[in-house]
């Protein structure tokens, strides 16, 4: 089985953005239910939000926090913080499109399950700590709808477990 989490609030719509504060209490809210996991490994994309979510309950775990490129958030290319709807919609409308130059659904499918492949192999139960649109693109392998709705209905700090092929979302108190 693999824990996937999604990163909590972000300050603000950039590459590396940091957690909000808002963001920084909910992550600290995660340590009851997510040490509970009996987690053997944490990883977590290299970005700062992404971070900053897991790191409170490794800390608490006593596991250090291992870094994954591959669980990182997509390249956005030139796009403008205003544009940000108008690329979604079109890596949503085409899984081949690379809006501005960035990324497409396709190169992270690549790289994610790749990701999930190899961390899977593995002998103890890791927790993943990534991105929403990682996180729809790679569910969307394991059967749940690859559709624009579907990503912007995600929860921040969604938890989902994947086993046998199959995935759902586990439900948090935090």
């Amino acid at each position: 089985m693999i824990s996937l989490l999604r990163h909590a609030d972000a300050a603000r719509q950039a590459r590396d953005a940091p957690l909000s504060p808002a963001g920084h209490a909910a992550a600290a809210a995660l340590i009851p239910e997510l040490t509970a996991l009996d987690t053997g490994r944490v990883f977590s994309s290299p970005c700062a939000r992404a971070q900053q979510t897991i790191s409170p309950v490794a800390k608490a775990a006593g596991l250090p926090v291992l870094k994954d490129t591959r669980l990182r958030e997509r390249e956005h290319g030139a796009v403008s913080a205003g544009a940000w709807d108008r690329e979604a919609e079109a890596l949503f409308a085409d899984p081949s499109a690379q809006p501005y130059g960035g990324e497409s659904v396709e190169d992270v499918a690549q790289w994610g399950l790749a990701a999930i492949s190899e961390i899977e192999r593995q002998q103890s139960v890791p927790l993943i700590a990534t991105h929403g649109l990682w996180f729809s693109v790679v569910l969307s392998r394991f059967g749940r709808p690859l559709t624009i709705e579907a990503w912007r209905a995600m929860a921040r700090t969604a938890l989902f477990a994947v086993e046998n092929g199959h995935f759902s979302q586990v439900e948090l108190a935090a």
